[in-house]
């Protein structure tokens, strides 16, 4: 994932009725929690006070709460976000949350077994969020160990250089040897700055979707449909990834949805994570998307649509998560080198990806995949418009699509949509 700044942040244009965000030479931001209908749901959400957490060591959060405050207060919190997230609790489960966390069982739940196993997800722990155990804001720093495979590409260094014009005709795929590249109007060369830079030869299958990096656009927004969605890790652990990345020449961040079927003690569905810096993934401790079925390394997910947002601003990044009407996940960052509005360039990109763990080779025969997501409705909202401009495969907004390893990737797309499996058999 990639780290970005932003001052106030961007206006969320899209499905929102904002007014129209006028130009000037330093754009004035509108946050999202500035518009009525989503500053609503934010604050029925437990995202209200977007608390921004220290990280402490495992050992330290334990000393600091007492390891019978952390189990009773980690199993009321699960309860909690069953209740608000995952709408799946019990007439009883839905009473106990008006008891005292201290009448909540002192059973070690899953996610004290993984805190205290030093693994999450498949990676280490680096910290877990200073916040009390029954806060289902609860985070876990978890180490990227370079699974995170676009973070230090570069975007084109000039406009001129990505608006280059082709001499091929528009909607148009190109095929080289390890890549597959969609492209509309404007033919990326095959550098180590642009596609060259694009491909990690580790990472196995995934699909990047970049923005032009001079169009003046400060938020993306997209639709993430799971329908039968199956996950596997074969015969090594796999990370699955759908997410929304911001880059500039110097910073990326990534937000999105992740999980591995392997971890055993939160093999539960679709965490939300992003990844602001330093090699970590901060990942929410509670899945956003539940697994309804899971074991022997595979999962099924709930059928459900989640929209990922993210926005820059000058100096911070904001993300946001609804599902059904609902805000799920709401917070701003600091990121010194993420900008909108200016002369600097900021690429968006959405993306979806299957990963080795351990962040060496990813083995395209190991048996894992990540079937069944769909992506919808992909817009991007620029400074030049007060509408949402559309993101798909092909189109004007679109630099260009790219697939790494094609043979393992069921990749199919519409005006408004892309469907796509990982399968590595």
């Amino acid at each position: 994932m990639r780290k970005k700044h932003l001052s106030f942040i961007m206006a969320f244009c899209v499905m929102l009725n904002l007014s129209t965000v006028a130009m000037a030479d330093n754009p004035e931001y509108t946050s999202m929690i500035d518009d009525a209908t989503t500053r609503q749901k934010i604050l029925a959400s437990d995202y209200a006070e977007n608390i921004i957490p220290n990280y402490i060591s495992v050992d330290e959060y334990l000393e600091k709460y007492g390891t019978i405050n952390v189990i009773k207060g980690f199993n009321k919190a699960e309860t909690e976000h069953k209740v608000n997230v995952l709408k799946t609790a019990n007439e009883d489960e839905k009473a106990s949350l008006m008891n005292d966390v201290d009448t909540f069982s002192a059973e070690p739940n899953d996610l004290y077994l993984s805190i205290t196993e030093g693994e999450f997800l498949g990676l280490d722990i680096v910290g877990i969020s200073d916040l009390a155990p029954d806060d289902t804001r609860l985070s876990i720093q978890v180490r990227d160990n370079g699974v995170s495979n676009i973070q230090n590409k570069l975007v084109a260094a000039e406009n001129t250089d990505e608006k280059t014009m082709s001499t091929r005709a528009a909607n148009q795929i190109r095929n080289y040897t390890n890549y597959r590249v969609y492209f509309s109007d404007n033919e990326p060369n095959n550098s180590t700055d642009l596609l060259g830079g694009a491909y990690e030869p580790k990472a196995g299958t995934y699909m990047y979707k970049y923005s032009y990096a001079y169009a003046n656009n400060y938020l993306c927004s997209t639709e993430v449909q799971f329908s039968n969605t199956q996950l596997k890790c074969g015969t090594e652990s796999n990370n699955m990834y759908t997410y929304i990345a911001a880059k500039s020449n110097q910073q990326t961040l990534d937000f999105g949805l992740m999980a591995n079927p392997a971890a055993s003690n939160r093999n539960k569905g679709l965490y939300a994570c992003y990844n602001p810096s330093g090699g970590v993934f901060n990942v929410e401790a509670y899945p956003k998307v539940q697994a309804t079925s899971y074991g022997n390394n595979m999962m099924t997910l709930e059928n459900k649509t989640v929209t990922i947002r993210l926005s820059i601003g000058n100096g911070t990044a904001e993300m946001y998560m609804e599902s059904n009407g609902s805000c799920i996940y709401y917070k701003t960052i600091n990121m010194s080198s993420l900008i909108s509005g200016g002369s600097t360039p900021l690429t968006f990109i959405q993306a979806m990806s299957c990963v080795k763990s351990d962040g060496s080779n990813t083995s395209l025969t190991s048996g894992s995949y990540f079937k069944n997501v769909r992506f919808n409705n992909t817009s991007l909202y620029s400074f030049d418009s007060s509408s949402a401009r559309s993101f798909s495969t092909y189109g004007p907004n679109t630099y260009y699509t790219f697939i790494a390893k094609p043979s393992k990737m069921s990749f199919s797309y519409g005006s408004n949509y892309e469907s796509m499996s990982i399968i590595y058999n």
